[in-house]
């Protein structure tokens, strides 16, 4: 089961925590690929028709069943939110104005030691565990549904009423879906990361003896990065960043990769 703990929570953890040490010590990358990023502010566009909310309740959903050959590969994915300034200090070599959205080969161990601290932090939003086949897709979700009135039908009058409100509903959260390949001696992974956070308050809509007041449609950060990079014996890869969902952070994806049973059981300890 996933877990996501309150990101205002998590970035005051991390805001407390550096404010009382030294910056990090900057990330030694291998390499960088590129990735294609997509992003934009927009109302929040209703589901389709035929789903139900969860209550506000986080849902978790693994949609690639666990493949229990020895031809799989294990891939950790772990969701870190951090103030920008801190990721300029991790990543020095990006631009100054910004971590840039790329990608990095680094050594597996390095990122360990990074990833065990932001644990003890609170910086990590979530770290789903996936085991997919060589040629298959899997995707996890973390999301939330919440309903909201997206459509008011309106009867002409001297005085305009409601006739009857639409609902529907908005889905924000985290995505991801990996599927991993092999071509001659080479293997690679591909990922499609889809980050969705709302930037405004809950909706509000007003209606009084049966008229409308006013109604407030929510808006949602949609950003989207996704790609391929080989995989490099010893290294993992480490993508972002994307804008935070608390103002002045930033979040990056660290993707850990292993292959075989052996490497199942030892993450599942």
């Amino acid at each position: 089961m996933l877990h996501r703990p309150h990101a205002a929570t998590s970035v005051l953890v991390a805001t407390l925590f550096t404010g009382c040490q030294a910056p990090p010590r900057p990330l030694v990358l291998r390499d960088t690929f590129p990735v294609t990023y997509e992003g934009h502010i927009a109302p929040a566009q209703p589901l389709p028709a035929g789903l139900t909310p969860s209550c506000g309740e986080t849902a978790a959903e693994e949609l690639a069943p666990s493949c229990s050959s020895d031809a799989a590969l294990t891939v950790r994915a772990t969701f870190v939110e951090l103030p920008v300034d801190e990721v300029r200090a991790l990543l020095p070599e990006w631009p100054p104005q910004g971590p840039r959205i790329q990608g990095a080969h680094l050594a597996k161990d390095e990122l360990a030691r990074h990833i065990a601290d932001w644990r003890t932090r609170g910086a990590i939003a979530s770290q789903p565990l996936l085991v997919v086949g060589f040629g298959q897709d899997a995707t996890v979700r973390h999301t939330k549904r919440t309903a909201f009135v997206s459509r008011l039908e309106l009867k002409g009058s001297a005085d305009a009423f409601l006739v009857d409100p639409e609902v529907g509903l908005f889905e924000e959260g985290v995505e991801l879906q990996v599927g991993p390949r092999r071509q001659g001696g080479t293997t690679s992974l591909t990922f499609a990361w889809h980050n969705r956070d709302r930037v405004l308050p809950r909706p509000i809509g007003q209606v009084h003896e049966g008229r409308m007041g006013s109604i407030e449609l929510p808006i949602l950060l949609d950003q989207r990065v996704h790609g391929a990079a080989d995989l490099v014996p010893g290294c993992s890869l480490l993508l972002g960043g994307i804008v935070g969902s608390e103002e002045g952070t930033v979040v990056l994806l660290c993707v850990e990769t292993d292959e075989g049973q052996t490497a199942v059981a030892a993450a599942a300890r």
